[in-house]
């Protein structure tokens, strides 16, 4: 019986620990659109935006043909 109780107590403690870690990495909201043309696809992403703080806002021009991209980086 106690090793049963000992069980569980571990399968929790398991259960429980991805809900604490995953929380604590940051999230960042992003959108891509297409230019008029459709010749560049630009992804503009943020972290969280807290007033008086810095907020970071990343911006990426990418060729749809060849995902390879260029890379902006602009902290306000």
């Amino acid at each position: 019986m106690k090793k049963i109780r000992k069980d569980m107590k571990l399968l929790l403690i398991l259960l429980i620990i991805p809900l604490l870690i995953i929380p604590a990495f940051a999230q960042t909201n992003s959108q891509t659109l297409a230019t008029e043309k459709g010749t560049l696809d630009v992804k503009l992403s943020y972290d969280d935006i807290t007033p008086g703080q810095e907020t970071k806002l990343d911006i990426e021009f990418i060729n749809p043909h060849t995902k390879k991209f260029k890379n902006i980086l602009i902290i306000s």
